[in-house]
């Protein structure tokens, strides 16, 4: 393998590299986003585990899961309206 060719195998790695740190990045936003919304929605921390658990337990651990419920109060108020817009918007 020439050098060329090494270079070329590097960049896609470092490309797919970035495609799932990306992925899982966006997945974990999610789903601070969604334990956001659900609990000014009403639902319980019980709840909300529960839902984590059915949706997202084959992708993170139940102490992931948790720690998602706990930071989700982290979450700017700007983030969430701004998802809250761009939903509305999207209805119509």
């Amino acid at each position: 393998m020439d050098y060329e060719e090494k270079i070329l195998e590097r960049e896609q790695d470092a490309r797919e590299e970035g495609l799932v740190k990306g992925r899982e990045e966006g997945l974990k936003r999610g789903v601070k986003i969604l334990v956001f919304s659900l609990k000014r929605a009403g639902n319980t921390k019980q709840e909300i585990m529960h839902l984590l658990e059915q949706n997202y337990g084959s992708d993170f651990t139940d102490e992931q899961l948790e720690n998602f419920l706990k930071e989700s109060q982290n979450i700017l108020p700007t983030t969430y309206l701004i998802w809250f817009n761009y939903l509305q918007v999207n209805r119509e």
